[in-house]
């Protein structure tokens, strides 16, 4: 596969018809969501999309960006793990490259960080379960930078209604499973928080296939196979409704025209749960204009620090798996309107979470810098 991580330019490159919209003043259009090189620039310019706090702090010059030193990865013993199967270990790899572009110079052993880039595989997932067993302390000397998020307790945290006193049997039992099979709710660790997670690449292009509000007569849809025991309850409740505004069919590797169709065609987009909590169609519906909701109780967003997940008016739906049965009156409630205005910044934000754009490279030493301010925070406190 091609790298992922090159800038690709707007210039000589038209919207599809009815791309171009007005946000709060802001034009809204397919150059406009790929601003290269300029992080500051495109905060300003998408400003409800992120947290004044800490764009507060990365505006400081002495707080972002942070130094990093990246490790050659022909040098690294990781290198033999290393087999391009498909864009998502060709992400993994050409990562360092995306980052080292904007990386801030620092004298040997002064960066804040050291970037030992490596492969997914089995010889690193069983260093990742090790790294589980250390102490707290040793922890703090570490900060992990994922592909994916999750499973982590974020929602809980964060989100009302999905802690573990909210807890059901919504047909996967009540006891979490530690490993990614499916068949249980997930176990969800607390060691995140010095943690970044990144968005793995979708096919898909918001320059190419983003649609706006008018023309989706469907409220919500799913294209998947049935790789969970939760996607097995939504296919067994929505599964060939009757309901025609409802589109809820199992179908293995969907991707392609027809799959981008029934997007262009969504309001919502359910993303559940497959064998692990993180999926490809997230940012596959970003991509397409449709707004993704989140059927799981541990899935972990991406770039946590930076975006508001958790605002209202985001472009994102959190629904508990236990709410499965009355996904179409929760999704019913909102007017046009408010739909169509928050709809409008699913343009934005798929542009800011393509691996293709600089601003996403750019936004993860963001994120280290925050990662480092908090560190600090926290030594001193202790130190106190």
């Amino acid at each position: 596969p091609a790298p992922l991580v090159a800038w690709r330019t707007g210039a000589g490159t038209r919207p599809a018809a009815g791309m171009r919209r007005v946000l709060h003043g802001v034009v809204l259009s397919a150059v406009a969501s790929r601003v290269a090189g300029n992080l500051l620039q495109f905060i300003t310019h998408y400003a409800f999309l992120f947290n004044d706090s800490a764009v507060e702090l990365i505006r400081d010059a002495d707080v972002y960006p942070p130094s990093l030193e990246v490790r050659d990865m022909r040098l690294s013993r990781f290198a033999r793990n290393c087999r391009v199967e498909g864009r998502f270990h060709q992400f993994e790899i050409d990562v360092p490259s995306g980052l080292t572009k904007f990386v801030k110079p620092a004298a040997n052993g002064s960066a804040d960080f050291v970037l030992v880039p490596h492969c997914f595989g089995n010889l690193i997932t069983r260093m990742n379960l090790a790294c589980l067993a250390l102490s707290g302390a040793a922890l703090l000397q570490s900060t992990g930078l994922y592909n994916h998020g999750g499973p982590t307790d974020w929602l809980a945290r964060n989100v009302d209604g999905f802690g573990d006193r909210d807890r059901a049997d919504f047909g996967c039992g009540l006891q979490r499973a530690t490993s990614a099979s499916g068949s249980r709710s997930f176990y969800y660790p607390s060691r995140w928080e010095f943690d970044v997670m990144v968005t793995p690449p979708s096919p898909y292009d918001s320059m190419r296939d983003w649609r706006p509000a008018d023309g989706r007569e469907l409220l919500f849809s799913f294209i998947g196979s049935n790789t969970s025991c939760l996607r097995s309850r939504i296919l067994k409740s929505w599964g060939g409704s009757e309901l025609p505004d409802v589109y809820v069919t199992e179908e293995r590797h969907a991707e392609g025209q027809a799959y981008s169709s029934v997007l262009q065609r969504s309001r919502y987009c359910l993303v559940p749960d497959g064998h692990v909590p993180w999926s490809f169609r997230f940012l596959d519906s970003l991509h397409h204009g449709c707004i993704p909701v989140i059927v799981s109780e541990s899935w972990h967003p991406p770039f946590h620090r930076l975006l508001q997940w958790a605002a209202e008016g985001f472009p994102i739906i959190f629904l508990h798996p236990a709410r499965i049965d009355d996904i179409h009156k929760v999704l019913s409630l909102k007017n046009f309107e408010e739909w169509e205005l928050t709809q409008q910044k699913t343009m934005p934000l798929a542009g800011f979470l393509d691996p293709r754009s600089d601003v996403f490279y750019e936004a993860q030493l963001a994120e280290l810098a925050l990662v480092r301010q908090l560190k600090e925070g926290r030594r001193r406190s202790g130190a106190s």
